[in-house]
């Protein structure tokens, strides 16, 4: 699927081929969130007010990007401290109100009872075992073990299974079964499971990803819807990037473990229907500044597509073609759609505005930078991803 020449309001782009810089794009707004933007020891006081604290959900985004960082620079201790600390401090966001002992961390860091959202939880799970795979800390993997028996917890047999979106204790909020949850929990389940070997992670992995794949992926277009209505069974059809990229990271994980094809094809149709539904191709007269546009304006949506991406590259790297669509993206959005401090916009086919972002959030910031780390982290792996 071929669209017209890039429009001629953007900027040329110079040695596009060769671009290599990803690694230090990202290490250059990860800096600025910690020396300038990110102010983590002031924003994370347990007593502060929830209208001013960063979310779960954007700080599970920050220890994701953290985690990048680090895995390009092992050797950096001042990198170490701010990743290990990143992850200490999830804790402000754990809940003290519970009876049940479930490791549970609510939306906001305050000592008051607030939401707890499974899938918010689930990041902080992927994030603990990626940290356990990176530093070898047994608590980190004690931490995965905890939180995930609460992500298991929101699953019930209503519309034959799967985990709700949030939990609500007086039932007002169990309203839907999304694929944002139950995606990555099959990631996460097959992830432990890999690291473990205890069967009830497998059997956990296989039983998410069968539910999600027959209630939420839409038949024609083969990319996931968003949720269905746990009363009406209604289904909303949105579809996101990062639903679909947890899906398929999920089918490579399932394949790597039970070597079954049918999940490596999953994952390879899911990627091919991503690839096209979510963006599409630019084509210029040079044919080595050519690059690839993706459709979706969240980057950190987009990071878990990637994510989805890499896994089935170490699956099958007989097509590199997906995680190099990301290369050349993001070669593009750096060299047209930068701001002076390095933040890149949400939006990464050109900039809308001249001059600088105004008030970039955490979440699509650090989704911009955990990007652009995972990159350059695959390129220093596998070079130009020709096939081995």
């Amino acid at each position: 699927m071929t669209s017209a020449d890039a429009t001629s309001s953007e900027t040329a782009i110079t040695d596009f081929q060769n671009f290599n810089g990803y690694g230090d794009r990202g290490e250059a707004v990860m800096k600025y969130f910690k020396s300038s933007f990110w102010k983590l020891d002031d924003r994370m006081k347990s007593e502060q007010s929830k209208d001013d604290s960063v979310t779960l959900w954007g700080y599970a985004s920050y220890m994701e990007a953290c985690g990048e960082w680090f895995a390009l620079r092992p050797d950096d201790e001042t990198v170490r401290e701010e990743y290990v600390k990143v992850l200490e401090n999830v804790e402000h966001y754990r809940t003290q109100w519970r009876t049940d002992g479930l490791q549970v961390y609510q939306c906001v860091p305050v000592s008051s009872k607030a939401e707890c959202f499974y899938d918010d939880d689930v990041w902080v799970v992927l994030e603990f075992i990626h940290a356990y795979t990176l530093l070898g800390d047994q608590k980190w993997l004690d931490n995965a073990k905890g939180t995930i028996e609460f992500c298991y917890s929101g699953w019930d047999d209503k519309q034959g299974g799967g985990v709700y979106w949030k939990e609500d204790d007086i039932g007002t909020d169990k309203a839907c079964k999304n694929t944002c949850i139950n995606a990555p929990l099959a990631l996460a389940s097959a992830e432990l499971y890999k690291l473990t070997q205890e069967q009830k992670y497998l059997d956990w992995a296989v039983k998410l990803y069968d539910w999600t794949k027959k209630t939420l992926m839409d038949p024609q277009s083969k990319v996931m819807w968003d949720h269905i209505m746990v009363d009406s069974g209604s289904i909303n059809k949105n579809r996101f990037t990062y639903n679909t990229g947890n899906m398929i990271a999920s089918a490579a994980m399932l394949y790597d473990i039970t070597g079954k094809a049918d999940y490596l094809t999953d994952a390879k149709t899911m990627a091919e229907a991503a690839y096209n539904f979510f963006g599409g191709e630019i084509t210029r007269d040079d044919p080595a500044q050519s690059y690839y546009a993706t459709g979706e304006n969240n980057p950190w949506f987009q990071s878990s597509l990637l994510k989805g991406y890499i896994k089935l590259y170490a699956s099958d790297p007989s097509e590199p073609k997906y995680v190099k669509s990301f290369l050349t993206a993001l070669a593009h959005a750096c060299s047209v759609n930068k701001d002076f401090r390095g933040f890149l916009d949400s939006e990464w086919k050109k900039r809308t505005e001249v001059g600088v972002i105004t008030n970039p959030d955490l979440l699509n910031q650090s989704g911009n930078a955990r990007v652009l780390l995972m990159l350059q982290n695959w390129k220093n792996a596998h070079g130009d991803g020709t096939a081995q």
